[in-house]
């Protein structure tokens, strides 16, 4: 009869522990959320913009940028801080995309980076072309 309040005692040490553990997955959960959400918005602004050949580089950034802004704000949950920055050269168009988000005990930052070649469309169909008759 004297361990009649060892259960609520060992519970006591146990309970916060768990929770604490539940919390910390559900965190990361949301973490691996973001990332591939980023990974996922990266890629799509790069292939939007590489799709808009006859387009000027301000016309592509300011295209690239809006979709950035718009999908990072409706697909991310949690996050404390998002920027991206948008590259776009001649040949290239390179989108990064950086996250932060705190956990208990410390803070996750991820960046990825997605990069396309902008490609004439009269230039892919000769490349395609020329591919086709060397088999």
């Amino acid at each position: 009869m004297k361990q009649k309040g060892s259960f609520t005692v060992e519970a006591a040490f146990v309970v916060p522990l768990l929770f604490l553990v539940v919390w910390i997955v559900i965190h990361m959960g949301f973490f691996m959320y973001n990332r591939e959400a980023c990974t996922a918005i990266a890629s799509l602004a790069v292939l939007k913009g590489s799709q808009m050949e006859q387009e000027g580089r301000r016309t592509i950034e300011k295209v690239i940028t809006a979709y950035v802004k718009e999908e990072t704000e409706q697909k991310l949950i949690f996050t404390d801080a998002v920027c991206w920055d948008i590259g776009i050269s001649s040949t290239n168009i390179k989108v990064t995309i950086q996250i932060s988000q705190r956990i208990p005990f410390q803070t996750l930052t991820y960046e990825v980076s997605e990069k396309m070649g902008r490609i004439h469309p009269v230039s892919a169909i000769w490349e395609m072309e020329r591919l086709e008759n060397i088999k």
